[in-house]
């Protein structure tokens, strides 16, 4: 198991470096000039030329990666072209805000999925069933900027239930001193329960557009799986034992049905990371795919590549997480 653990984090290595290469080609390519887009479109060439030496853009594209790249080995991702704060900096104020909706929003989409999932599989056919299917087709048919948006309008704007934008309101915000930069973890530590359920409240609406995808995935995939074992002969039997219902389905069945589950909940819970983009810009949340969207628009050369080596690292730990965690799950599963 270490010696597969340890050969996973090197892997990470070329992955980095091939996404980081990618990424570089690609912002590169992209038509604009970012000391144009600093200065303004009426700037003259000389002020033009002097913040393009400044920034090292005037060096070639190669000798510009390898600085690149050895800022990177020492974990410094530059400084932003627009803010001048260090890219890690900015980095570390807006990740926490991105981890939170994420991690809220995958709690929504596993604990509404799986139980669409397995309901949907125990009573096949019936009303349960369809019902389930037809919301699961819904939640990944819809768009999450216009569920977003009918949200907002809905809850937000004419039943007032919901602020339609920020992670708090501001009177909690400068209440809650910044220990860890999670503000519901801050509000904790710093004992203010109000300050904790009003950020709670308001990831309420951006983490349930941000799940119905996943959502949505979940429950067709734990439905499919559920059926198999379902029919299995174990099942049966424990059925001809008379065991009660609920302890075959969670007990026996459920535990057998999980390896695809898992599977898809790993890939959805990266994916989820890259739809907060979406999110983020909509509810105008302070978050990582926000800041890229921007950073995108600026052509800030360094914010883009140091989120896109976050997004990157997140998901490819993520992914190994999911593969230790199908050990636990089926202990007949070893890696050597």
């Amino acid at each position: 198991m270490t010696q597969y653990v340890v050969r996973r984090l090197l892997l990470l290595v070329p992955t980095l470096l091939g996404i980081l290469f990618v990424v570089f080609l690609a912002l590169h390519l992209i038509p604009g000039d970012p000391a144009t887009a600093l200065l303004g479109q009426h700037a003259t060439p000389q002020s033009i030329a002097a913040i393009r030496e400044r920034l090292g853009l005037d060096k070639p594209l190669p000798v510009q990666f390898l600085y690149y790249l050895d800022a990177v080995a020492h974990l410094d991702f530059g400084d932003s072209i627009v803010t001048r704060t260090p890219v890690l900096v900015e980095l570390g104020e807006r990740l926490p805000v991105t981890v939170t909706l994420t991690v809220l929003s995958m709690f929504v989409a596993v604990v509404a999925g799986m139980t669409l999932g397995i309901a949907a599989a125990v009573r096949r056919a019936s009303l349960v069933d369809y019902l389930g299917m037809s919301v699961a087709l819904l939640g990944v048919s819809m768009p999450i900027f216009w569920l977003a948006l009918l949200m907002i309008d809905y809850l937000a704007v004419q039943l007032h239930w919901f602020e339609p934008t920020g992670i708090a309101s501001v009177q909690y915000l400068n209440a809650v001193p910044k220990v860890t930069n999670f503000f519901l973890i801050d509000s904790l530590l710093a004992g203010n329960t109000s300050a904790f359920w009003n950020g709670l409240w308001h990831m309420v609406m951006p983490s349930l557009a941000l799940a119905t995808i996943p959502m949505a995935l979940i429950a067709r995939i734990t439905r499919s799986s559920m059926l198999e074992v379902l029919g299995n002969d174990y099942v049966r039997t424990a059925y001809a034992k008379g065991l009660p219902g609920r302890i075959v389905v969670w007990r026996h069945a459920l535990k057998n049905a999980l390896l695809p589950v898992i599977t898809v909940i790993g890939l959805q819970f990266g994916s989820l990371l890259s739809g907060a983009v979406i999110t983020e810009s909509v509810f105008a949340l302070p978050g990582l795919g926000r800041y890229i969207v921007t950073a995108i628009y600026n052509r800030d050369y360094p914010a883009v590549q140091g989120a896109v080596i976050v997004f990157a690292f997140l998901f490819v730990i993520l992914n190994l997480l999911v593969d230790l965690l199908y050990t636990v799950v089926d202990p007949r599963i070893r890696y050597d």
